[in-house]
């Protein structure tokens, strides 16, 4: 636990030295997430052993570290791109048909694209055209990674009942619930604290009610995540962070809030 709680101090100090340079760098953002969809990308595909052909992990990893800057626009359309790598995917299939199934085929071209997705979407949201980008990424860390500790730390001194024991035997409703209510006092904290320093005043309720749902949806990231393990039979996606795992790992409860928390923005006005 003393390895798990200094890497997640390490890992509090390198998002905040991030926030704090990218107001002097704003491409930083699609940098980073650059980096590390790529290296996510790395963990799932080749710890997994679903790209045994180094062609196509390269060619996946190539293209998760392009994806970011596709969605800001840097570079060709975010359609066009995942054209472009589902193609060379395909041809990869052709020329190594006899070492790629067709499962294998599916998991490499279709994980890539997830991923990317959520990554992506981080950087969207750093990104919104309000500027409040660093209130918004505020949120998704109470959505995930505080309401992650809150479980952890409830479900081992707590925990009861299991949660779902054959996908995440770790889990518990106990977990679970202490990491919410946790959220929720984050939450509120963020709002209050954002406001007084803004004079900007969010809609409290809104994002109180909204956030039960997106740590739902964060355990839904999780357990898929957990589950892709299992059938893998692997314990982590990687031992880049001590105590954590992989980068995987680490985001997994993200790869789904992001997406979601950024379309809600689009139809929600949380101001």
């Amino acid at each position: 636990m003393k390895t798990r709680i200094l890497s997640g101090i390490a890992i509090v100090a390198l998002v905040i030295g991030f926030l704090w340079a990218r107001e002097y760098y704003s491409p930083l953002a699609e940098i980073c997430m650059a980096a590390l969809n790529a290296v996510a990308c790395y963990e799932m595909l080749w710890r997994t052993g679903r790209a045994k052909v180094p062609a196509v992990l390269a060619v996946a990893v190539l293209y998760s570290a392009m994806a970011p800057f596709a969605y800001s626009g840097y570079f060709l359309a975010p359609a066009l791109l995942g054209c472009i790598f589902v193609l060379l995917e395909i041809l990869l299939m052709l020329r190594y048909h006899s070492r790629i199934s067709a499962e294998s085929f599916g998991f490499a071209a279709g994980m890539p694209i997830l991923l990317s997705y959520a990554f992506s979407a981080l950087v969207a949201l750093l990104n919104r055209p309000d500027g409040r980008g660093l209130f918004y990424f505020l949120l998704l860390f109470s959505f995930s990674s505080v309401a992650d500790t809150g479980a952890y730390f409830v479900g081992s001194f707590c925990g009861k009942h299991k949660l779902c024991p054959v996908i995440s035997p770790k889990k518990t409703v106990e977990g679970v619930a202490g990491g919410m209510v946790l959220s929720l006092i984050v939450t509120a904290l963020i709002v209050f604290i954002y406001g007084s320093i803004t004079g900007v005043q969010a809609r409290l309720w809104l994002l109180l009610a909204l956030t039960p749902v997106f740590c739902a949806i964060g355990i839904c990231g999780d357990l898929f995540a957990s589950c892709i393990k299992r059938s893998a039979g692997i314990k982590d996606y990687g031992n880049l962070i001590p105590g954590h795992g992989g980068i995987l790992d680490r985001v997994d409860s993200i790869l789904l809030i992001a997406p979601a928390l950024d379309l809600t923005l689009r139809y929600v006005e949380v101001f």
